[in-house]
């Protein structure tokens, strides 16, 4: 058996309490049904009785029910889970352990990542080069997607798309151009984020664009934008469109070659989105920890929710007539 693994997982720990975000929060906990029978028995008493009263049961499967704010109700005020705060590891459920790591296979490879909505990982995305780690036969070698034959269709497809997109700058003034899609975009979104658990935080950043701007202070300050940030955005794009790219094949094994692209460079798009609007609110470069909010906002929104997934991708798939210009905004 062949294994395509993320290395940030060699050294991944979870932050637990001191984690900005949860990956508790949000969207609806399965409980596997081995771990319900532990739950049936687990102790102390008092333990077992808080989380069987917190289970529900839909269509023959069971999840922990959610507070007001989403949150699972296992999670406490310290950001810590009742459970494992109580017992150990061992005993969540199959989903709670694994997060976040994400697993399926492509083709014959069997591939682990990990998901972009904890915040530990997301950081590493605006900050260190993603690499891969392939495993066959007891012998590991760090690769990159390039190369191996599962992602040769869709790697040489963006190598196109990238070309001419390149071709097209030389034509157009592109932070013109991609501030009009910020705008564009983020109407698009309006029409799917109230069945969005976190629509307000995506109303508070979406807010910045609010203000009137001629069509020269809107190019300043894209241009602006585009310079202050560019580091952590050539880190962030780079590493993005790898990840994504195996982790659309792996959570959507019936996407097509075009559907994958345009998926990864939408994804990228909208977090690129989301950072403006910071750097419109407080008019300075935007931290690392920002970026990091911003890419788990997006991912648990096109990821986490099936019905709002599923709507996200109608709009990236008509946001442009030409799949090309996905590759020109992220120049």
């Amino acid at each position: 058996m062949q294994y395509l693994v993320l290395k940030f997982l060699d050294d991944f720990s979870c932050l637990a309490g001191d984690c900005p975000s949860s990956c508790c929060i949000g969207w609806k906990i399965l409980v596997d049904k081995e771990a319900y029978e532990r739950f049936k028995q687990i102790e102390p008493k008092w333990l077992q009785e808080e989380i069987l009263q917190g289970i529900e049961e839909k269509d023959g499967k069971y999840y922990f029910k959610n507070q007001k704010d989403g949150s699972c109700i296992m999670l406490q005020q310290d950001h810590l889970c009742k459970i494992q705060k109580h017992t150990k590891e061992a005993m969540l459920c199959n989903t709670c352990r694994k997060y976040p790591r994400i697993s399926n296979r492509i083709e014959d490879i069997v591939c682990i990542s990990m998901a972009a909505s904890c915040p530990a990982f997301a950081r590493r995305l605006v900050t260190e080069k993603l690499q891969w780690k392939w495993i066959d036969k007891q012998k590991i070698t760090l690769v990159s997607l390039c190369g191996i034959k599962a992602f040769d269709s869709i790697l040489s497809f963006q190598k196109e798309m990238e070309e001419i997109a390149i071709q097209y700058e030389k034509q157009q003034e592109k932070e013109w151009i991609i501030y009009q899609c910020f705008e564009k975009m983020a109407d698009d979104l309006l029409e799917i984020l109230p069945y969005f658990r976190e629509k307000d935080d995506f109303f508070q950043y979406l807010s910045a664009l609010e203000e009137d701007r001629t069509d020269e202070e809107c190019f300043t300050v894209c241009t602006a934008f585009c310079t202050l940030n560019q580091t952590e955005w050539v880190c962030l794009k780079e590493n993005y469109i790898s990840y994504r790219t195996a982790g659309c094949l792996m959570e959507y094994p019936k996407m097509g070659i075009q559907e994958v692209y345009i998926q990864s460079c939408a994804e990228l798009f909208v977090i690129r989105l989301l950072v403006f609007c910071i750097f419109l609110q407080k008019k300075r470069k935007v931290r690392v920890g920002e970026w990091e909010q911003a890419i788990g906002l997006v991912y648990r929104l096109c990821v986490h929710g099936e019905k709002v997934s599923q709507k996200l991708q109608e709009i990236f798939e008509n946001f442009f007539r030409t799949p090309f210009l996905w590759s020109f905004i992220l120049l």
